[in-house]
């Protein structure tokens, strides 16, 4: 339930200030309310005294507000002036925070499984979970119709200062001619790309949810080229401007940099192990050891920064969208092949993961 926030007195100091004591009701995750700039924090009992000058409020028929939540996010909004005091005002809702965990391991279509990729999510989602208050979507061998289906379902509740983190475990595909990356999920095929996941066209519609941080963590390959970047920022801005013309920006916020996507990737066409029948993979192991080192006590806006640093200064395994993968960002650590699979599925050992050999469909943009 949203929170109110109502003036309950008012009183005029002798040098021109207007002191207001509010009430905030369902405030339990409200840490500060900021207003005309400057912030006033929030009472255990939902008590917030505020002052203002007159002589700047003099005029202004409303004033710019941001709500600050325990969580370390923030929204913003407006209130009225009246006599220089704001009136009572519904807060915006607390900011969410959402983790899409997707884990492939059994493909219907002759790629070969990737065992842990379902444990890996898992995993990765508790950490997320217990430690930072992240709310988990997990999607167990999900096909490309239900990984579409859980983005459109996450478009549509999901607002422009939630958080998001999309986390992939599975296997990827990266076409050398055309520069495109692919996730690939349950249904894809070794002889067309019809069921694989384009990375440009996520990477778009990841921009086109207009958030103001998206963290993308694929252990396996991510690329994203050139021209899809750019028709991501031309989205983002296209999206900022309907923004704000359907809302006002507080004239005191300088305009944010836009959605931002950040991806960090393993670089490699499926999770490695650096051990046989490994129950993680190397990725994963690594990112919950960083989870595990991030202060609980982290501001929610600085989170994905602080992850994206310290995995990419651990691993050097952070890539910006549009870079290429390379042999040497990924962890040393042996590439084992595994056991041999069931019949009718291709073997994977070294040069055939190295290689991407365990198909070679030729693709077409747009295909």
């Amino acid at each position: 339930m949203r929170a109110v926030m109502r003036t309950a007195s008012t009183s005029i100091t002798s040098d021109g200030f207007n002191i207001a004591e509010a009430r905030l009701t369902n405030a339990e995750q409200v840490a500060a309310v900021e207003i005309g700039g400057q912030n006033f924090p929030v009472g255990a009992d939902g008590r917030l005294t505020y002052f203002l000058n007159r002589s700047e409020t003099s005029g202004a028929s409303r004033l710019p507000v941001r709500v600050i939540y325990s969580n370390g996010l923030s929204a913003d909004t407006w209130m009225p002036v009246v006599d220089g005091v704001g009136g009572a005002i519904a807060l915006p809702r607390a900011p969410k925070q959402v983790a899409l965990m997707i884990g492939n391991s059994q493909y219907t279509g002759g790629v070969a499984p990737v065992t842990s990729a379902p444990g890996d999510a898992a995993l990765v989602s508790n950490a997320l979970a217990t430690r930072f208050g992240f709310q988990p979507r997990v999607l167990k061998n999900p096909s490309k119709a239900e990984m579409a289906a859980a983005l459109d379902c996450i478009s549509r509740e999901l607002g422009a200062n939630d958080q998001l983190v999309v986390y992939y475990a599975g296997r990827s595909y990266v076409d050398q001619a055309s520069g495109q990356g692919y996730w690939l999920p349950r249904d894809a095929g070794t002889t067309s790309a019809r069921n694989w996941v384009s990375n440009d066209v996520l990477y778009c519609q990841l921009n086109q949810l207009g958030l103001r941080n998206t963290l993308v963590l694929s252990d396996s390959a991510f690329r994203v080229s050139t021209s899809a970047r750019t028709l991501g920022v031309q989205a983002a801005r296209a999206q900022r401007g309907n923004q704000a013309r359907n809302q006002a920006r507080p004239r005191n916020r300088p305009a944010d940099a836009g959605p931002a996507v950040s991806v960090v990737t393993s670089g490699t066409n499926a999770p490695l192990h650096a051990i046989r029948d490994d129950s993680h993979s190397v990725f994963t192991w690594r990112l919950t050891s960083v989870l595990a080192g991030v202060e609980n006590t982290t501001p929610a806006i600085d989170l994905f920064r602080v992850i994206r640093e310290r995995l990419a200064g651990a691993n050097r395994l952070a890539l910006r969208p549009g870079d290429q993968p390379r042999a040497q960002s990924v962890p040393p650590a042996p590439i084992v092949a595994p056991r041999q699979p069931a019949s009718g599925q291709p073997a994977l050992g070294q040069q055939a993961f190295n290689q991407q050999a365990f198909f070679q469909p030729r693709l077409t943009v747009g295909q």
